[in-house]
């Protein structure tokens, strides 16, 4: 990527939002500067020329990422007989990523610098040549990304996703199902101007659990011969725990409401107004 890119102020700002920036870059070429106030999560000692990163982080994306360059036949042997790959190197200590044993980037070729590539969730490189300006940069990427999903998610509504997945799982699990639901519901108030494939899964995945775990007790409440004010009364009760607006209501939500409509039709609840 061009430098005039990295440093033009509305590309930096939308790919802030919407894209993970990897720069690898070889040693030797420039010095490292002492920054005496750096930013949260800035080291200290700062690349003079990509400032928030170390030298060390530019060079270890490099070394990881970077395919050797293949020997050729004009090529001549070094003085002491052994091929480069043969001789001792200084081990690097390689990045580690919590829960995993060792991070594992993708290798890359390509001839000149400065050389970009696009790299989806499967991690195959694509060599993106729109890297020079900045507005053919962003709608380089900006293709990229709807090629992988119709709804990119911006890094702040990821955040935003990621407290709320958090806060649902573990109401889910103290047993706090309006809490879950809630919480599930900040997510789905997205839906309707579309998801992102992998935050719709993992908003149906929990969604399909609570209506697992709850759809036995309607079944039980509704089962039996007993009093249908008795069976209102607890189905009223369980209604008041899933009763969150979602784009798609749980199933049970709405077995619930037909049982009462059969057999307890002064217990229905209003119908809510429409949005």
């Amino acid at each position: 990527m061009h430098r005039s890119v990295l440093e033009d102020p509305e590309f930096v700002a939308w790919a802030n939002e919407h894209v993970v920036v990897l720069v690898g870059h070889p040693p030797g070429s420039h010095k490292t500067v002492d920054v005496k106030k750096p930013k949260p999560g800035e080291p200290k000692s700062q690349c003079s020329l990509y400032p928030g990163l170390s030298c060390d982080d530019h060079e270890q994306a490099f070394e990881d990422a970077v395919e050797p360059p293949k020997a050729g036949k004009d090529d001549k042997p070094p003085a002491d007989g052994k091929a480069a790959s043969d001789k001792p190197k200084a081990a690097k200590p390689k990045p580690k990523v919590k829960g995993k044993s060792e991070l594992v980037l993708p290798k890359m070729s390509f001839d000149g610098v400065p050389a970009s590539f696009v790299v989806p969730p499967e991690g195959t490189p694509e060599l993106f040549k729109a890297d020079r300006e900045p507005k053919a940069c962003r709608e380089g990427l900006e293709a990229a990304q709807k090629a992988l999903d119709e709804h990119p998610v911006l890094r702040s509504r990821w955040k935003a996703y990621e407290k709320a997945f958090a806060d649902a799982e573990k109401a889910q699990k103290d047993g706090k199902v309006k809490v879950c639901l809630l919480a599930l519901g900040k997510i789905d108030a997205d839906a309707k101007d579309g998801l992102a494939k992998p935050v719709a899964e993992r908003l149906k995945a929990v969604l399909d659990a609570i209506q697992a775990k709850v759809a036995p007790k309607v079944a039980s409440a509704t089962a039996g011969s007993g009093a249908p004010a008795v069976k209102a009364k607890t189905l009223l009760a369980l209604r008041a725990e899933l009763d969150v607006p979602l784009s798609t209501p749980l199933p049970a939500l709405a077995e619930i409401d037909a049982w009462l409509a059969a057999n307890a039709p002064e217990a229905v609840p209003p119908a809510a107004p429409a949005k």
